[in-house]
């Protein structure tokens, strides 16, 4: 199992009433170089169901291919600090298959945006993750 653990902080605008997709550069484990992460912070949600919520999504950059296609399982979390205090935090209850079929596993819902203006939004992603090349048990698919 590699650990790694990786931040990225924002400037939100106060005007945001739209959709918004902020991504963290890519970042990776030196003991697992070849599989590259990133997150995707959606500050106003993802869609119209999840406006004014702040959503994120872990996304599995390791150029899948169908016909040899590795399980990369993982179990992830989410801590979110505005203006420099930690208010949320969210992690995934049971480890998560990232493939071809599905490269990201994420929240759509972490919190609400109550904030007024523009704030800093400091997102930490805790990553614990394992590739099998054998079939996997009990997961999320």
């Amino acid at each position: 199992m590699v650990a790694l653990s990786y931040s990225h902080s924002i400037k939100i605008p106060g005007w945001l009433n739209e959709q918004y997709v902020e991504s963290s550069p890519i970042f990776n484990s030196r003991n697992e170089p070849n599989i590259k992460w990133h997150f995707e912070i959606y500050p106003n949600g993802t869609s119209k169901k999840s406006k004014g919520f702040l959503g994120i999504f872990l996304h599995c950059k390791n150029n899948f291919k169908l016909d040899d296609d590795p399980n990369i399982v993982a179990y992830f979390k989410f801590d979110v600090f505005v203006n420099g205090v930690k208010l949320a935090s969210v992690q995934s209850n049971k480890p998560k298959l990232f493939s071809y079929v599905k490269p990201y596993w994420g929240f759509k819902k972490i919190m609400p945006r109550t904030t007024a203006g523009s704030f800093d939004l400091k997102v930490v992603c805790s990553l614990m993750f394992e590739t099998k090349r054998n079939s996997v048990g009990n997961i999320d698919r």
